[in-house]
């Protein structure tokens, strides 16, 4: 991984000594998450830790700043980092390339093509196209540069078995709700608040039982379900009885999730929204 000083992104912001910090927060965000720490960007910005401490964290009962000074978030912003030559054996973010796969996925390649062409098992690949974790940089470089050769191309499709291969692919895209490459713009890829554009609502209401089930069991996490069948898992461990930290636990995802999942009910229940927190 490299390290670079570049040209300072564009600001949105109009003329000022001030400008918005949060496009900086989450360009720092963005360096730790790639395994650069805060205080290694204060030192290549030029910036005393200090800055990067009020941006990140605030201090003293104050919050994070809200503004901070042009010159400083150009310093910031002018830390980038050369994600074309990673360390092979670096860990980074694991946004990019998990969406790399899945919209090659989306246009029918199979998964054992893509384990074929990236020198993996295709356990391996399966298990990148669901993580939220991260990856090593070597296996970041070669899902980017095989998503420049096939992001507009797709799979052959000459015989029956490549026909239904390319068709399984599409189909598994679709029930995941994975977006194709024409719903990405090539800076919004690596970006984890980014969402694809034109991505068809099609929404799937049947919930499927058997993941249902696996998940409650622990034999499947969140991130390997719809989005309607997780919300499925957690209410029917929630009905169990199932604390809002065990189905956290269970389920390998997070508490807001659980607690946007669970609130309607709550609401519904009590005739008033309701805070969800811990059963006893």
């Amino acid at each position: 991984m490299t390290l670079t000083v570049v040209a300072p992104r564009t600001l949105v912001q109009p003329d000022g000594p001030f400008v918005d910090a949060e496009p900086v927060r989450r360009h720092v965000r963005g360096l730790q998450a790639a395994g650069i720490g805060w205080r290694r960007v204060a030192e290549l910005a030029g910036l005393s830790p200090s800055v990067l401490t009020r941006l990140l964290y605030g201090g003293n009962n104050v919050p994070p700043s809200r503004r901070v000074r042009r010159a400083t978030a150009e310093r910031i912003l002018a830390v980038q980092i050369d994600i074309d030559s990673p360390a092979a054996g670096s860990l980074v973010d694991a946004t990019g390339t998990r969406r790399r796969l899945q919209a090659l996925v989306a246009i029918g390649w199979a998964q054992t093509w893509l384990a074929a062409e990236l020198g993996l098992s295709s356990d391996e690949v399966g298990a990148i196209l669901h993580t939220d974790r991260r990856v090593r940089g070597g296996t970041d470089r070669a899902v980017r540069a095989l998503y420049e050769q096939w992001w507009d191309c797709p799979p052959p499709q000459e015989t029956a078995r490549q026909q239904a291969a390319a068709s399984h692919s599409r189909k598994l895209a679709t029930s995941y709700g994975w977006a194709p490459p024409m719903a990405w713009d090539d800076a919004a890829l690596d970006d984890p608040d980014a969402v694809p554009d034109g991505l068809a609502e099609e929404q799937v209401d049947d919930v499927d039982e058997i993941a249902v089930e696996l998940a409650c069991e622990g034999k499947r996490r969140a991130a390997q379900l719809r989005p309607v069948d997780r919300d499925a898992a957690i209410r029917v461990l929630a009905a169990q009885g199932m604390s809002v930290t065990g189905i956290v636990k269970r389920l390998r995802t997070s508490a807001p999730t659980v607690q946007q999942v669970l609130a309607p009910t709550e609401a519904n229940e009590t005739g008033a929204p309701a805070e969800v927190g811990d059963a006893a």
